[in-house]
């Protein structure tokens, strides 16, 4: 179950594929949830990934990140737990072709970050609708 509290959004460098970075002196350049979860927990779960269940990744709120294993973060990740339906992906669309709302006015709309309604609009995510 998700936690309630609001994402930690990585102020830092945000990878391409939406990930937080950061450079560490210890273990070079990681993944920012990956050093929220190590800092706050003093160890990383051996052959697992974190899986954000916020569906954020450039959340770094270790409450929202739950150790699982690679198959079980793949099939969440493509299995519609998404905040975002299909139909409310295909009104993004039209609402944003309308050049009436910015990007963030349309993510706090619907509750997700503005990197979200980005790939929902390039059809990144909900590229079938």
């Amino acid at each position: 179950m998700i936690d309630t509290s609001e994402c930690i959004e990585y102020d830092g460098y945000i990878a391409p594929s939406g990930y937080g970075q950061v450079g560490t002196r210890k273990y070079g350049t990681r993944y920012a949830h990956v050093v929220a979860w190590m800092k706050e927990y003093g160890y990383r779960p051996e052959s697992l990934d974190l899986d954000h269940l916020c569906r954020n990744r450039a959340c770094v709120n270790v409450k929202h990140l739950e150790p699982v294993t690679r198959a079980e973060n793949l099939r969440r990740g493509i299995s519609g737990r998404s905040k975002i339906t299909r139909e409310q992906a295909e009104e993004i669309r039209k609402l944003y072709a309308t050049d009436k709302y910015y990007q963030q006015e349309l993510a706090d709309t619907y509750g997700v970050n503005q990197q979200t309604i980005s790939k929902i609009i390039n059809y990144d995510l909900w590229g079938e609708v």
